[in-house]
């Protein structure tokens, strides 16, 4: 029988006053899927209108609620941001500011 490795890896990141957690990729893979979502929500919808098709109407009405969490989670991302630049902003070398915008 082989002996149990049992350790922690502990990894330790430095980053300096310029760095930034915002990760854009994944922001960028949320507004596409946005977009997505929400173009093929208005296709359902208008084909569901012209074909008096109650699936397609309620298909629509489905992709509604993963646009909106969808557009939710963007405004996450946007807020996120507006709040790391006002933290980096108010405390530069020790004294705090206040910004203007």
């Amino acid at each position: 029988m082989g002996k149990s490795h049992d350790h922690d890896h502990h990894h330790h990141h430095h980053h300096g006053p310029g760095h930034s957690h915002i990760h854009t990729n994944n922001k960028k893979v949320l507004l596409i899927a946005f977009i997505l979502i929400t173009a093929f929500m208005v296709v359902e919808f208008v084909g569901g209108l012209l074909t008096q098709s109650l699936a397609l109407l309620a298909d629509a009405g489905h992709m509604l609620s993963d646009a909106i969490a969808l557009g939710l989670a963007l405004f996450a991302f946007k807020f996120g941001e507006r709040a790391a630049s006002l933290r980096r902003h108010l405390v530069i070398n020790g004294l705090k500011y206040w910004p203007l915008s």
